[in-house]
């Protein structure tokens, strides 16, 4: 169920937030991000740190990465099984 509900969840994220058809992953983080929250993030926003520069497609590169580390997780999750 968590692994569906991941795909599931980046899918409609990533619908909800598309505020047009060529929307920018920086655009999109700038509006779901505050400021004071994150500074550290919002200064690499604010330096152009995920502008496209036509090599990377960061929806892609977003999901695969948090598909790994929710892989990685039950991994380790099965190995304390292991005797």
């Amino acid at each position: 169920m968590n692994l569906s509900m991941f795909v599931i969840g980046k899918r409609r994220a990533g619908r909800d937030l598309r505020t047009e058809e060529d929307s920018d992953f920086g655009e999109v983080l700038a509006t779901v991000l505050g400021r004071a929250d994150l500074p550290a993030v919002s200064a690499a926003l604010s330096a152009s740190a995920f502008t496209d520069e036509g090599d990377i497609d960061w929806e892609q590169a977003d999901f695969e990465f948090g598909l790994a580390r929710m892989l990685d997780g039950y991994e380790v999750f099965i190995r304390t099984f292991e005797t």
